[in-house]
């Protein structure tokens, strides 16, 4: 289990965990001035549901988004054309994922820049 932070610019904190020891499929935020919200399931394959401190979140979410994106990518490389889903998204997510490794190796606050 990996428990961190993400400090965004302008104050916003984010208080992260993961783990591959147990099942957790929910998203939860608290906003200073708008309450809460929730999203539970909110990343399996057949779509996310939401709660908000003010009823129920109306939402629509695609069923099974990462098959698509896979037929996607497959018929991208059949076509020899452009896949939509660029890999920058992958390789901001990596970025991060290396910043918070390195802060855990060192117990620093690492600076990272998503635009780079």
């Amino acid at each position: 289990m990996v428990f961190w932070q993400f400090e965004f610019p302008g104050g916003t904190i984010a208080d992260c965990r993961t783990t591959y020891s147990s099942y957790v499929d929910r998203l939860y935020v608290t906003c200073e001035r708008w309450g809460w919200y929730k999203l539970e399931p909110a990343y399996n394959a057949t779509g996310a549901q939401g709660v908000t401190s003010k009823g129920p979140m109306l939402m629509t979410a695609p069923n099974y988004q990462q098959v698509a994106q896979m037929d996607a990518f497959a018929q991208s490389i059949w076509n020899k054309t452009t896949p939509e889903a660029s890999g920058e998204e992958g390789w901001k997510d990596m970025k991060l994922i290396g910043a918070i490794l390195q802060a855990a190796d060192t117990g620093r606050k690492i600076m990272i820049d998503l635009k780079s």
